[in-house]
């Protein structure tokens, strides 16, 4: 899209064999109706590049059937350029991997560039549908943010095999976070990773000094595995105060399953007899 034309997709489902390459600045991609795009050779669905302002709304993004290593990705890896005075936009862009059909995916939101908005994001791992099993519909995580001062507002992730969220920018801002751990972990040991029990939802990584968010409520649901999950937050020790008004629930499932933490082992624990922890 060099011409810098902008995009109206229709509704329907758009097989991919290549990537949407969005490489002109203030370009607009727009989707009414359930405008859906699913790549069917493992590559993304769409590629922004590290330009200014471009603005993608109103999409929804299927897996395909071979895996992409990301469905959606906003900049290069490596990105640098500021964008603070025309930022990028993302509204109302969901995902899911399984649920109509098989598909894969490692990630599905990868967010490169610096100064991106995001505005009300579903990100699912299907728990139900067609194509859906521990070893059908892979996806390690839904959202990765590398880039610096990303704001979101409004982010559902769900069901992913590794972390759901994963935070690597500074200076990252989240405004309302709703995560359901995966339900279906075979086993005890198929959920967990270096002597640590299962994956926290919302991991901020250790490098990172400056991350603020509001209003994070997980919960789960482990049918098959008396799954122990040790942390569902997990940050640096200089962020753990600018994490305001955590909730974890522990909805239904196997009786033995436990989160035994809200963040870096404090706020405490949730089982069948103990359903509810609330933090500040």
């Amino acid at each position: 899209m060099k011409s810098g034309k902008n995009l109206l997709i229709t509704p329907g489902n758009y097989p991919l064999e290549e990537s949407l390459k969005i490489d002109h600045p203030g370009t607009v991609v727009m989707g009414i109706g359930l405008a859906t795009l699913v790549p069917t050779k493992g590559t993304s669905a769409m590629e922004i590049a590290d330009v200014d302002h471009v603005t993608v709304c109103g999409i929804i993004v299927d897996a395909g059937l071979v895996t992409s290593g990301t469905l959606v990705q906003v900049g290069e890896k490596g990105s640098t350029k500021s964008h603070k005075k025309k930022p990028t936009y993302l509204f109302d862009v969901f995902f899911r991997v399984g649920g109509p059909a098989e598909g894969s995916a490692d990630a599905c939101l990868t967010i490169n560039s610096k100064d991106v908005y995001v505005d009300h994001t579903w990100i699912w791992r299907a728990d139900h549908g067609n194509g859906v099993a521990w070893e059908k519909n892979r996806g390690k995580n839904g959202l990765i943010v590398n880039g610096e001062n990303v704001v979101i507002y409004g982010l559902f992730n769900e069901h992913f095999q590794e972390y759901q969220t994963l935070w690597n920018g500074e200076n990252g801002k989240m405004y309302f976070y709703q995560s359901e751990l995966p339900y279906d972990p075979p086993t005890v040991d198929s959920w967990k990773h270096d002597g640590i029990g299962g994956y926290a939802s919302y991991k901020v990584a250790d490098h990172v000094k400056r991350h603020e968010a509001w209003g994070l409520g997980i919960y789960c649901v482990f049918y098959k595995a008396p799954v122990v999950v040790n942390n569902t937050i997990e940050t640096p020790t200089q962020v753990e105060k600018d994490i305001h008004h955590k909730i974890i629930f522990w909805l239904n499932g196997n009786k033995q399953s436990l989160i035994r933490n809200v963040i870096n082992d404090k706020g405490g624990s949730v089982n069948v007899d103990h359903r509810k922890v609330v933090m500040e």
